[in-house]
């Protein structure tokens, strides 16, 4: 506390800190325009990647929703899809629960256990993020055949 006392007597630090300070603010003039102009264009540029996006996913969506076959084929890749993300997770926690009775049990858990613990855990997530948009497309699919179709809500 003393060390700090002192310093802050000091006119050199005083000094030091007023320089650093004025540099500081130059440089975050000079680097506002450029990352405001960097940053609206990413911006800009993410917006039409998502209009795109959605404009092609309502496409898929109508064109699937008007043939029988592919509205079946949705519904069965939306199950499969469903079942892949439950096992995937169900494996994941077996593993783990596995890692933690070998740590329990005294013996040392290797760095290979948990490069695969986590590849199973990245997967894990992998499959659960596809098997949303899945579900979430062949939703909208269903949705839209039903109401093209006039079928009730079940």
């Amino acid at each position: 506390m003393e060390a700090i006392a002192n310093h802050l007597q000091d006119p050199g630090w005083w000094f030091t800190a007023v320089i650093i300070g004025i540099v500081a603010s130059v440089l975050a003039g000079f680097t506002k325009d450029y990352l405001e102009k960097r940053v609206g264009n990413v911006l800009t540029r993410s917006k039409t990647k998502r209009e795109k996006a959605r404009v092609a996913r309502q496409k898929a969506i109508d064109a699937w929703s008007q043939n029988e076959s592919l509205v079946l084929i949705t519904l069965v890749r939306m199950v499969s899809m469903l079942l892949l993300a439950v096992c995937t997770i169900i494996m994941s926690v077996q593993f783990l629960l596995f890692l933690m009775a070998l740590k329990e049990a005294g013996q040392s858990v290797s760095v290979f256990n948990g490069l695969l613990l986590l590849s199973l855990l990245g997967g894990c997530f992998y499959a659960c993020a596809v098997a949303s948009s899945d579900i979430s497309i062949g939703g909208d699919c269903l949705q839209a055949f039903r109401r093209s179709r006039g079928l009730p809500r079940l």
